[in-house]
């Protein structure tokens, strides 16, 4: 009996769980759940990329406004246009320079009188020579000052007439420079009073010569010492004194003519190699003469322009020139010219 009853106790619980489970699961006749097919899911991935449809405003003649028009549209500033990323800027490189052509140097030998000696000034070097000579044979007496110096004269007036007919400035003794240049040559081998008087007379009278200055050239036409021992007696004219601002207001003219003078000789002298104790040495005398022709023509240029500074520095490298041209061919002891 015992048995019995605990059997029947279990199978009524038993039921009672299966009531249970059937009543909380849905019941017996409950499908269970479908699985969602692939065009659901696909629809329900996109769902949220939708955006929410907004009525669109119908204008007054019932129209459908467009979008950018609308005044409720949300309003998005433009991004402004990408701008595309340069290069780094190049410098400019400039073109080689255009060559030029080459301008007469300042120690070449061919370089234009202008350059270094003025036209005008020495057109009044000439008319001072040709005024000092004409005093100096007027009488015996007077003829004494210039006695010694006749030689030194007359071969400074065959430069100065033969750079007169070359220059590249026009000037009033151009077409008389053959003539003056024949007389001076006179005056250069002159012994005495009667001589002398008779080369000045020929110098005077050449001045209104018409002659071909054409036919002339930078040669080997006057003597080198007496040249050189005229080089002293015109720079010693040009003291450093002389070139003070006062002095250069004042003779300043008279100066420049000076320097002018002294230009024109370096260059007479180019050719004149022979006359030295080097004879072979006609590269390094030119260069001499060179050097001197220049410093006489920056201090010419300095004086003109009344610039005492200047003048003071071309005066100095002028005598340096000097200088260092005789402590190489000691021109001072050369025996003159046949």
């Amino acid at each position: 009996m015992t048995s019995a009853k605990w059997f029947c106790k279990f199978c009524l619980v038993s039921w009672v769980a299966l009531l249970a489970v059937i009543f909380l699961g849905g019941g017996c006749g409950a499908e269970p759940p479908k699985p969602k097919s692939e065009t659901s899911q696909a629809s329900a991935s996109l769902e949220p990329l939708a955006k929410p449809l907004t009525p669109q405003p119908i204008s007054a003649e019932g129209k459908t406004q467009p979008e950018e028009k609308r005044l409720d549209a949300p309003q998005t500033k433009p991004s402004p246009p990408e701008i595309p990323s340069q290069p780094p800027k190049q410098e400019p490189t400039s073109p080689p320079a255009a060559e030029k052509p080459p301008s007469p140097a300042p120690l070449a030998k061919n370089a234009p009188v202008s350059s270094y000696a003025p036209a005008e000034d020495l057109e009044a070097q000439m008319e001072l020579y040709l005024e000092e000579l004409q005093k100096a044979v007027q009488n015996e007496e007077a003829f004494k000052d210039i006695e010694g110096r006749l030689a030194e004269d007359g071969n400074t007036l065959i430069i100065l007439a033969l750079a007169l007919g070359l220059h590249d400035q026009p000037n009033k003794y151009q077409k008389a420079a053959p003539a003056l240049m024949a007389a001076a040559k006179e005056l250069a081998s002159a012994k005495d009073f009667s001589s002398a008087k008779k080369a000045v007379q020929a110098l005077v009278s050449a001045v209104s010569s018409q002659g071909d200055p054409s036919s002339l050239k930078w040669e080997k036409v006057a003597s080198l010492p007496p040249l050189m021992k005229a080089v002293p007696l015109i720079s010693t004219k040009i003291t450093d004194s002389a070139l003070k601002p006062a002095r250069l207001e004042k003779r300043g003219k008279l100066y420049a003519g000076y320097a002018a003078l002294l230009g024109v000789i370096a260059q007479g002298a180019l050719p004149n190699a022979d006359e030295t104790e080097k004879p072979n040495e006609v590269e390094k005398w030119e260069q001499f003469c060179l050097q001197m022709r220049a410093a006489a023509g920056e201090l010419n240029a300095a004086i003109r322009a009344k610039n005492s500074e200047a003048a003071l520095k071309a005066n100095a490298k002028l005598r340096q020139s000097c200088d260092d041209c005789h402590a190489v061919f000691h021109t001072k002891q050369v025996a003159p010219q046949q």
